[in-house]
């Protein structure tokens, strides 16, 4: 039977643009949000969106329209005309100021509308661009430490090739940021001097990740997984491998002794050694 997973680096803060595993921001002390919550989610992404840089004058294109309609449609017009009239007589000169004034009346609105949609399309442009969430790298806390070998008591499932195992790492980049998600179950550590339980799940789990990323294609499961980190796997490719620790490996353990009473047939019970872990890295 799998155990229960604490979700890994499924919290943000919006205003440091930091993905972590804390209620509250490293950083700068602010409550996070929990981005397995769809609502949240749409929260972080509208104040990670990009923000415009400052344009001309709101309302500039239109003054310079209604300005020239005013005067210089008018102006024109009479211009063109008396050239007309000049050249060819007084009937070429009323022709030519009909067209002009009323052919500057539908051209003059069309150049204008495209000169503001050129303009919006240029200064948004160059507005900030949007940020995405970046990991927030957790120091790694000191404490006490074994080197052992693993036996898995309470498995996870990788979220790449769905294999029960004692912990995974699961690496890589999609579209928009970098992932590193990872997730560790109970554990049983086999060392020189006795066997230790070691309780993993809110353990970092640092296990040397994969170099090498290859396309692979999300399943159902691992686009909620990716989902949830709004890693948004849909929006381009997605890079990823996973490092999973196996029943049988080594494994170094950082964190807090201490014992837990266990049953045990006839006697009752004894008491195991056990460690509460920080760290799981490699053996």
């Amino acid at each position: 039977m799998l155990g229960s997973v604490v979700p890994d680096r499924s919290r943000a803060c919006p205003a440091c643009a930091l993905r972590v595993r804390q209620t509250r921001c490293p950083r700068c002390g602010a409550d996070t949000v929990d981005l397995r919550d769809r609502k949240e989610r749409r929260v972080v992404s509208l104040r990670l969106a990009a923000r415009p840089a400052e344009g001309p004058r709101e309302g500039w294109v239109g003054d310079v329209v209604a300005t020239y309609l005013r005067w210089g449609v008018p102006a024109v017009a009479a211009l063109g005309a008396g050239i007309l009239m000049y050249l060819h007589g007084l009937a070429a000169g009323i022709v030519g100021l009909l067209m002009g004034f009323f052919g500057q009346l539908v051209l003059v609105p069309v150049v204008a509308g495209g000169t503001a949609v050129a303009s919006w399309v240029y200064h948004a442009g160059r507005g900030r661009p949007a940020r995405s969430l970046r990991i927030f790298d957790e120091p790694a806390p000191e404490g006490d430490e074994i080197v052992g070998v693993v036996r898995v008591r309470r498995p996870v499932s990788s979220p790449l090739s769905h294999t029960p195992c004692g912990a995974y790492r699961l690496v890589g980049r999609t579209s928009v940021a970098a992932v590193d998600e990872a997730a560790a179950g109970e554990l049983l550590v086999e060392t020189p001097e006795g066997a230790f339980v070691v309780e993993a799940r809110h353990a970092q789990v640092r296990l040397e990740p994969p170099t090498t990323h290859p396309v692979v294609r999300p399943d159902a499961a691992l686009t909620k997984l990716l989902e949830e980190r709004s890693l948004e796997p849909t929006r381009g490719p997605v890079h990823l491998a996973e490092r999973i620790l196996r029943d049988g490996d080594r494994v170094r353990v950082r964190g807090v002794r201490s014992s837990e009473r266990r049953e045990d047939g006839y006697r009752g019970h004894e008491d195991a050694a056990r460690i509460d872990a920080f760290v799981l890295l490699d053996g």
